[in-house]
């Protein structure tokens, strides 16, 4: 019964279809899109499986940044969370409206929805959330690359539940794939698939966000092992290591993401390029640190890593609640504010 209804609604086209009740009846394809409602109001899976990555991204950042020996007062770190989670959502969103600007150009895309897209780029929020962190370490003087390498660590382990959100939601998708044992399909209705490229409904796709959450895994993995196995591991390699590894990994993946838009400039995607500055940002550092060494006595500085924690979970929490609800509110239909 519940692949008759998919079928209904893929022979009609989900523009047509205006009954909630089929929608409902429909199975999820990997677990609830909609985690509840009430009235009006929708709480996607995707807001919360991010705002478990968030929350378990900043106890990790805050736990290595006493680890690595900085030190801060606690009022510098509650406003160190704010600006970082504040920044994020904006920038992500900023991203996703200059990515749909063709489309508002060509009128594909109306100006009364352009705004009420809660549509989000990482990228965005990875480059205004960069500029917050120079810009923070500047006005108080602190050291840049210790502040980064506890945020990658961090960082690279909340990307894994933020893909699982991608997964769930129906974003970040791969192409069309053939003769591919392992894919993903899409039938549900609310599935982001369906505002994007409605022919790729229950067509088999490479399934970019699983092999984008294992790729984090196994950076944070690399970062945590670095991290415990040398005790007195330079000052920037995490942060460059991290950001070789990503962008080489992204750069790879994009060749098979196949959600729109796809914005190209000479055969690479914008995503490609900037994933080309961000490895040439690591090679950089590379160079400029090269026979500099700074000891950064982790053993020494475990305890300080708890107290930040300690210190600094209230706000953590207001922080992920915060950032969750931007991510996961939508309004009288998923996929509208």
């Amino acid at each position: 019964m519940q692949q008759g209804y998919a079928q209904y609604i893929k022979y009609l086209g989900f523009q047509h279809v205006h009954n909630e009740t089929y929608i409902m009846k429909i199975k999820n394809d990997y677990g609830p899109i909609v985690l509840f409602q009430f009235g009006k109001f929708y709480f996607t899976t995707f807001g919360f499986l991010l705002g478990v990555g968030t929350l378990l991204g900043f106890i990790q950042f805050l736990f290595f940044l006493g680890y690595r020996g900085v030190t801060l007062e606690s009022k510098l770190i509650s406003q160190l969370i704010v600006y970082i989670g504040i920044s994020i959502p904006i920038g992500s969103y900023l991203m996703a409206r200059i990515t749909d600007i063709p489309k508002l150009i060509t009128g594909k895309l109306l100006l009364k929805n352009y705004f009420r897209i809660p549509g989000f780029s990482f990228w965005g929020g990875l480059i205004l959330g960069g500029i917050i962190i120079i810009i923070f370490s500047f006005f108080h003087q602190l050291p840049l690359l210790c502040l980064t390498d506890s945020l990658v660590i961090g960082l690279s382990f909340g990307q894994i539940f933020g893909r699982l959100g991608c997964l769930n939601y129906g974003c970040c998708h791969g192409i069309e794939c053939e003769n591919n044992s392992w894919f993903i399909t899409y039938n549900h209705p609310n599935s982001k698939v369906f505002r994007t490229d409605q022919r790729l409904i229950g067509k088999p796709l490479y399934p970019t966000q699983i092999i984008s959450a294992l790729s984090n895994l196994i950076i944070w993995t690399i970062l945590i092992s670095m991290t415990i196995g040398f005790n007195n591991i330079s000052t920037g390699i995490l942060t460059i290591t991290y950001l070789l590894l990503f962008s080489l990994k992204r750069f790879l993946i994009e060749f098979y993401r196949g959600e729109l838009p796809r914005t190209n400039f000479f055969t690479f995607t914008l995503w490609q390029w900037l994933s080309v500055f961000l490895f040439s940002i690591g090679i950089y550092i590379t160079i400029h640190l090269s026979g500099f060494e700074l000891p950064t006595k982790l053993l020494h500085s475990f305890d300080m890593g708890k107290t930040y924690v300690y210190d600094s979970i209230s706000m953590v929490l207001i922080t992920v609640f915060i950032l969750t609800s931007i991510y996961s509110f939508h309004y009288r239909k998923v996929g509208s504010w």
